[in-house]
């Protein structure tokens, strides 16, 4: 398999940049009474910032915002940014990217902070990216999972820095194909389909009458 992007962590965890956990305006990643109170202070107001209230960046801190904030209330949000870089000369598209989760969140962060399905992976524009969670024994524990993502484009020696969330509300459930992925080293990854005596993809060259058969 060609070398995916390997993950340089450019905070182990990061907990101020831009929230995306609609509700927390003071971004200490639980939407709680602070919050509230802030969006209580702010209403009606018509240059809201986010930490103001204004969680749809409308502008206005108002019902919709108020409505985020209930819909989200005692949730919180561990986040880390994960900074990838392409060490190709090559313009890449459609990498996956394999994170575990104890790289992300540290090694000492108490598992149970964590929702085993609540991971969302983040562009730096906050799209959200294609995402999977591949369950790594122990099964007690969520730390040895691997955080499995797909960034689209990444130009040649381009750094970027992606935001890993872990929120109450799940995520992550997008399929993602990784045995037919076209970055793997053998891309036809059903070779053990045979056409006739040749399994599909390859050609057989006679080499001093030496035949290839399908194993069955």
């Amino acid at each position: 398999m060609d070398k995916p992007i390997f993950e340089t962590l450019e905070e182990r965890v990061l907990l101020s940049v831009t929230p995306y956990l609609p509700g927390d305006a003071n971004q200490d990643d639980v939407v709680g009474i602070a919050d509230l109170t802030a969006v209580a202070d702010n209403y009606g107001r018509g240059d809201g910032q986010w930490t103001d209230g204004d969680f749809n960046a409308d502008g206005i801190v108002g019902i919709a915002d108020l409505a985020a904030l209930a819909d989200r209330y005692g949730q919180r949000c561990l986040a880390a940014a994960v900074a990838l870089t392409n060490s190709t000369y090559v313009h890449q598209t459609d990498w996956p990217v394999f994170l575990t989760v104890w790289q992300a969140f540290g090694p000492n962060m108490d598992p149970g902070l964590l929702r085993p399905d609540g991971f969302h992976v983040f562009d730096a524009d906050g799209t959200a990216l294609r995402a999977t969670i591949r369950r790594i024994p122990p099964e007690f524990s969520v730390g040895s999972d691997e955080i499995v993502f797909v960034v689209p484009h990444l130009g040649a020696r381009e750094t970027r820095t992606v935001r890993v969330i872990n929120v109450d509300a799940a995520g992550c459930t997008d399929p993602i194909d990784l045995a037919g992925d076209p970055h793997n080293l053998i891309p036809n990854g059903g070779f053990e389909a045979f056409a006739g005596s040749v399994p599909t993809g390859y050609t057989v060259r006679s080499n001093n009458g030496v035949a290839i058969a399908a194993d069955e």
